[in-house]
């Protein structure tokens, strides 16, 4: 406890405050929905601290979470992935576990052509976190 202003707080700053807030709070039990929570967040925040709380908290409440990072999603170890995309105003809507296949495509793969980085972020990821079921 710093005792710092709310309001004088970055942008960022706030965003942490009340993602920890919010995915903290075990008060009820009711789904959390979160949009694009990595907005403003330093990336040192969302692969420490975000996903340690998402970790946390999934297995007591549903959470849907939004997002165009592909590090959320793994690192948060989603059991469900759901990908839209919007193609000449046609939205489709396909989904899958994270280990699964789409159009005998891997959901890794789709990620990483939807998410900021594409496929060389997603590779450093798997192989700095050392994640053995998407070698």
């Amino acid at each position: 406890n710093d005792n710092r202003n709310f309001e004088k707080l970055s942008a960022g700053w706030k965003t942490s405050v009340i993602l920890d807030l919010m995915l903290g709070y075990e008060g009820d039990m009711a789904p959390l929905i979160i949009d694009q929570p990595e907005d403003n967040l330093a990336t040192k925040y969302i692969n420490e601290g975000l996903i340690k709380a998402i970790k946390n908290i999934k297995t007591k409440k549903q959470i849907i979470l939004v997002s165009h990072n592909a590090t959320i999603p793994m690192l948060g170890d989603a059991q469900n992935v759901i990908l839209c995309k919007n193609k000449e105003n046609t939205i489709t809507i396909k989904s899958a576990r994270l280990e699964g296949k789409l159009d005998s495509k891997s959901i890794v793969d789709h990620i990483a052509e939807i998410t900021d980085g594409g496929k060389s972020s997603i590779k450093k990821r798997v192989k700095k976190y050392n994640l053995k079921k998407f070698n």
